[in-house]
């Protein structure tokens, strides 16, 4: 990972920004663990809504341990952050029943039984590049998911849908951005691509800024 700079501590964070779970040590193709976005910095652990496979779609308070770390990526275009947020939020509030969401004492709202498994190896074995394919899921997700959650993230999405970690930043960003702001700002295949290729085209792409968090 390239990095632009340093944050001092979480409470420099904005929202939108993208955090990237990652080791410590170990070989560089290993280091990348998770994805997420910042949701809220008003307490003194961030909120992130991240996807997860033990929780879905969540909601939760930042977290941090010995052997992992985080660094940020944030978009230098005004205002796009917060609509992602507010994307967001409609995603995990809206989504499906209300008897989906869980509310329990270690993390806020989640939506269960939404990451799909098998999408890894979509993931894994696909091409992350902005085909037509891709190009058709982010005019999707902007004409048709601004206010509910596209049909990846809905529950019993089925097999091969797309959503693990990575897909939700990217079609956060693809659904606020439209098809033509993809093209400058998020040029990469949401349904297959693994954290992995997120941060290598955060690395090629000079409007995304790769900040180190000192946890």
């Amino acid at each position: 990972m390239k990095v632009y700079g340093a944050l001092r501590h979480f409470g420099e964070l904005q929202s939108g920004d993208v955090l990237i779970d990652h080791k410590r040590s170990g070989r560089p193709e290993d280091l990348i663990t998770h994805a997420a976005v910042v949701a809220g910095t008003e307490s003194v652990l961030p909120w992130i809504i991240h996807l997860t496979g033990w929780g879905g779609l969540a909601l939760d308070q930042i977290y941090v341990t010995s052997c992992n770390c985080w660094s940020c990526y944030r978009l230098n275009v005004e205002d796009v952050g917060q609509k992602v947020v507010d994307i967001a939020m409609y995603w995990i509030h809206n989504n499906g029943r209300l008897d989906n969401l869980n509310f329990t004492s270690e993390a806020g709202i989640t939506v269960q039984n939404v990451y799909d498994i098998p999408s890894i190896l979509t993931a894994f074995f696909g091409k992350s590049s902005f085909g037509h394919k891709a190009r058709q899921h982010a005019d999707y997700l902007h004409r048709n998911c601004h206010q509910s959650p596209p049909d990846a993230l809905r529950p019993g999405n089925g097999a091969f849908s797309g959503a693990i970690c990575s897909y939700l930043p990217i079609a956060l960003y693809q659904t606020a951005l439209g098809t033509d702001g993809c093209e400058e700002y998020m040029a990469i295949d949401a349904r297959r691509s693994l954290p992995q290729d997120l941060v290598k085209y955060f690395d090629s792409n000079i409007c995304w800024k790769n900040y180190d968090l000192p946890y």
